[in-house]
């Protein structure tokens, strides 16, 4: 209590907080967001929510904010992303047909698959 952002943040960090925290007072609205910082070298995500703080009148009195680390999520996304991509890669350029179905529905037929579908039907 009794803090500024100075006294947690570098200088840069602590002005971008405070021009965030103005403008959540201004708004009264609600801000949820990630950022990416870079700290030693390191790259670290964080989540934020930011909303005002309302005294016993109903007027601003000032922003209570929560942030918290996601950079292993983030990692994890990365990852699976890279993983759906490599899967997308394999399968579209595979020598054989590859489908998947849910519910009893086509989901995904790759090139190969629909190349030999279609021959099958002209037959």
């Amino acid at each position: 209590m009794g803090k500024r952002n100075t006294d947690f943040f570098q200088r840069e960090l602590a002005a971008k907080y405070h021009a965030d925290d103005i403008r959540i007072m201004e708004t009264g609205q609600t801000e949820k967001y990630e950022e990416k910082y870079l700290q030693e070298g390191r790259e670290t995500w964080v989540q934020t929510i930011k909303t005002v703080v309302r005294g016993k009148n109903g007027e601003v009195s000032g922003v209570c904010g929560v942030f918290w680390d996601i950079t292993e999520h983030r990692r994890a996304e990365m990852a699976l992303r890279e993983l759906e991509d490599k899967f997308r890669n394999l399968a579209e350029n595979s020598h054989i047909g590859i489908n998947r179905i849910q519910d009893g529905k086509f989901q995904y037929i790759n090139a190969k698959l629909a190349e030999i579908r279609f021959y099958l039907n002209f037959k």
